[in-house]
């Protein structure tokens, strides 16, 4: 199919969420299996405004996240595998914000939790009852990888009747919440299911020339197995091999394609390759090119050596990522798309996966449209040919040596195991200890391994912690943490001889809660001053993420000394009256920052004397409507 599966069609990852012109973010849900910090804060700022100001260290600028965070983050939901939040090369105070976003959970049939979706509802900005979706499939996690990686969206529209074949779609989304480790709040757990309910009634769209398709989940409730049964040709893709998944899904199959990274052809057995004999197999075509720019990018405890299975947090990953099974039956086709490796974990139903199978004429897409024959190339276009190589079996297959990764992953899901969480002890004025223990202590500590820990808004030279005792029930105490630092976002790091691992935890609070102000305090040091608050102010009325003070012409607030601009010449009094009489729901957000400000001396001072005698103005005029 013309437009399917191009290099030339290249789409990054954040654009589907934008919202459709008129629309905005009601509720998300994303599924991931490993997570950057980073790549989530953009998100919110993509849903909310639709663009992105990136700062020289490479985050989000703060004004422009913290609205947007202000508009989405308690509308969205990100579920991802234990222990795999990427270990952030630098802290933002922002990252707070998203601590209730993200929940960690475990797939229950003792694989990974590895799908990679968006599920978005939008609402009509002039009427909240006119809903719009919007599933977006992928084979990528949320990071900042730079792989190929595949990706489907599709809109959707609500309508009158339930259908049958989108029953796998609802199951999944309401198996999310039954996943997680720590339990997510009522309002979320029920906004979620609420969700999942309307998807029996909502018709997304099919892509062009795309007769059918079929939602598939696998290990959850009774999805057990993606096979997808005989053929008489069959094209995978897949970066991450097993010999006995392989040798299901091209045993008897002849003339097929298989296409993957070169170390993991390498790694499959003599009798999987005996099986491949007369089918066609494809390295990506740089996976044997050193990547100097990725290297470059790398953190210190990136593992060198690719290994055949899903790259874990914080590693660099380029080259092939992308996951895809075309299946043909005489002149019907079958295309899966998802996260699915061709691996047992995945097809045997241990993984938490999701995919979506489209059906349609093998002339459509079939696999010569995929990839079609070196001698044929369709308008000489770039085609997926152009970025494979012929795959020769080297007379000796270097062997990938894992054994001390598979010792790292074991030491962490044995800490992940463990059930760690966090208690907040009152320790002296603005003082508090940060306490981290282990839920189910096993006895032992994992033998031949280090593990330490640091809360990651703390400097880790003058914070780590050794945190082997946790085996023993012995608890990790961080002493006169201030109030702007306290996280539930622990860092660890394992080492095993000279391998590490580094990753990030979302800890459960027990027995309690944040202090107060916590969260009021970190709003008035992300806005700093009171133009930081103007611009926040602006961007919450505007729904537009580009405000520069000078370009609209204004310099700054009124100074003591006379000069700068007072509130009557700023653009607020009247976008305050038009949200007052047509959007009411955006005042409550800035009372929501009025309220949080007021509420700490940082936050009072940069709220100017004359827009708080404003606001007093317009609390009581809401207050005589209501």
């Amino acid at each position: 199919m013309s437009g399917m599966l191009e290099p030339g069609r290249r789409q990054l990852y954040l654009e589907p969420l934008i919202p459709p012109a008129g629309y905005e973010v009601d509720l998300a849900v994303a599924t991931t299996y490993s997570l950057d910090l980073v790549a989530l804060l953009m998100a919110p700022v993509a849903m909310a405004f639709g663009s992105l100001d990136v700062e020289e260290d490479g985050l989000p600028d703060p004004v422009q996240a913290l609205a947007s965070l202000q508009k989405v983050a308690r509308r969205m939901t990100v579920f991802c595998q234990q222990a795999q939040i990427a270990a952030p090369r630098q802290y933002s105070r922002l990252f707070a914000m998203l601590e209730p976003v993200v929940a960690e959970v475990q797939a229950p049939n003792g694989g990974v939790f590895h799908p990679k979706t968006w599920l978005v509802r939008y609402r009509a900005t002039d009427d909240p009852k006119e809903r719009f979706y919007r599933l977006v499939v992928l084979s990528r996690n949320l990071t900042l990888d730079r792989a190929w990686d595949t990706m489907l969206a599709m809109d959707g529209w609500l309508t009158d009747t339930e259908r049958n074949f989108r029953e796998p779609l609802v199951d999944f989304v309401a198996a999310l919440p039954d996943l997680c480790v720590t339990p997510l709040d009522g309002p979320r757990k029920d906004a979620i299911r609420a969700l999942a309910a309307e998807m029996s009634r909502v018709w997304f769209e099919r892509p062009h020339r795309v007769a059918r398709k079929r939602y598939r989940p696998i290990g959850v409730g009774r999805y057990e197995s993606l096979l997808t049964g005989w053929a008489d040709r069959r094209l995978v893709i897949s970066p991450f091999l097993s010999d006995a998944t392989v040798c299901t899904l091209f045993e008897d199959v002849r003339d097929s394609v298989l296409i993957s990274r070169a170390e993991a052809l390498d790694g499959l057995s003599d009798e999987t390759m005996d099986v491949l004999a007369g089918q066609q197999l494809y390295y990506w075509r740089d996976d044997r090119v050193e990547d100097e720019a990725a290297e470059d990018e790398a953190t210190e405890d990136a593992d060198a050596a690719l290994t055949v299975t899903e790259p874990a947090a914080g590693e660099t990953l380029h080259g092939l990522h992308a996951k895809v099974i075309l299946t043909e039956r005489g002149d019907k086709v079958r295309l899966t798309v998802g996260s699915a490796n061709a691996t047992d974990a995945a097809f045997g139903g241990h993984n938490v996966e999701f995919c979506v199978e489209l059906r349609g004429d093998r002339e459509d897409i079939g696999i010569d449209r995929v990839l079609p024959p070196a001698d044929d190339g369709i308008g000489g276009e770039a085609s997926l040919r152009d970025m494979i190589v012929p795959y020769q079996r080297p007379d000796e297959p270097e062997r990938v040596d894992d054994t001390l990764q598979r010792r790292l992953d074991s030491v962490r899901r044995e800490l992940a195991s463990l059930q760690p969480s966090l208690r907040i002890v009152p320790a002296g004025e603005d003082r508090w200890d940060l306490v981290v223990e282990a839920g189910d202590t096993s006895g032992a500590a994992p033998e031949g391994a280090e593990v330490e820990c640091w809360p990651i808004s703390l400097e880790r030279e003058w914070n780590l912690q050794d945190a082997s005792g946790l085996w023993q029930g012995d608890p990790v105490v961080f002493t006169g943490v201030s109030l702007a630092t306290l996280t539930t976002f622990m860092l660890f790091e394992i080492k095993v001889e000279d391998e590490a691992t580094r990753f990030v935890m979302n800890l459960p609070l027990h027995g309690g809660t944040m202090p107060d102000q916590r969260q009021d305090r970190l709003l008035a040091s992300l806005l700093e001053d009171s133009d930081g608050f103007l611009r926040y102010l602006l961007m919450l009325l505007w729904e537009d993420a580009d405000v520069d003070l000078e370009a609209i012409g204004v310099g700054g607030w009124r100074r003591s000394d006379g000069h700068g601009w007072g509130v009557d010449a700023l653009p607020l009094l009247e976008e305050l009256v038009a949200a007052f009489s047509a959007r009411p729901e955006r005042l409550d957000e800035i009372d929501d920052l009025m309220r949080r400000l007021m509420a700490t001396p940082e936050g009072s001072a940069i709220v100017p004397a004359e827009f708080a005698q404003l606001w007093r103005a317009f609390e009581e005029a809401r207050q005589l409507r209501d």
